[in-house]
């Protein structure tokens, strides 16, 4: 069964992707390396369940499919942004003596491939 969310890192990089045209300048935009890029584009075609770009292109060429779902990334990723944003502006102040506790997933729970 197909994870029923899209990581937002797996969605950037193939906005970064097309507005780079290029894997390797994408890497270097994204502060990683080429082979993980290809690994992003191949987990969010695998969520996709299509091809997202045509094979050995220069510059990268998107399918139908890859249009459809880079529209989609743009419109999420500015969503993102606009509510960490958000979030920033309307943090209140803890009262004093208020516990925090950062709820993290066990290890084992790491997303899937």
């Amino acid at each position: 069964m197909k994870a029923l969310d899209i990581p937002t890192d797996l969605l950037r990089t193939l906005v970064t992707v097309i507005d780079c045209q290029s894997y390797t300048r994408a890497a270097e935009i994204l502060g990683c390396s080429q082979p993980t890029v290809s690994l992003h584009m191949r987990r969010l075609q695998d969520h996709a369940d299509g091809e997202l770009v045509l094979p050995k292109r220069k510059p990268v060429e998107l399918t139908a499919l890859g249009t459809q779902l880079a529209s989609y990334a743009r419109r999420i990723l500015a969503l993102h942004g606009d509510c960490l944003i958000c979030l920033r502006r309307t943090q209140v102040p803890r009262p004093s003596g208020w516990a925090y506790r950062r709820i993290t997933p066990p290890m084992h729970c790491s997303p899937a491939s």
